[in-house]
């Protein structure tokens, strides 16, 4: 039973990761998404380190989108 759970507790963390990408970041609709509260995510980001690492890549990522963004609006000239 308990392995079970554990599987079910890495596939959602693998949603929220899928939704936070999909959100921008945005936490509460990424929880929303994946039907989970906000403190379960940042219990998950406390005490699972793989996890914590695999959000900051995804703040990492949407950091470089938008800097990215922003780089072509301000070549554009707007």
């Amino acid at each position: 039973m308990a392995n079970i759970q554990a599987k079910r507790q890495e596939n959602k963390k693998e949603l929220m990761l899928q939704a936070l990408k999909k959100s921008m970041g945005n936490v509460s609709e990424a929880c929303k998404m994946v039907g989970i509260t906000r403190p379960t995510h940042y219990n998950w980001m406390r005490s699972d380190e793989a996890y914590r690492l695999e959000v900051m890549n995804v703040d990492e990522e949407i950091v470089d989108f938008v800097e990215s963004a922003l780089y072509k609006k301000i070549a554009q000239g707007e």
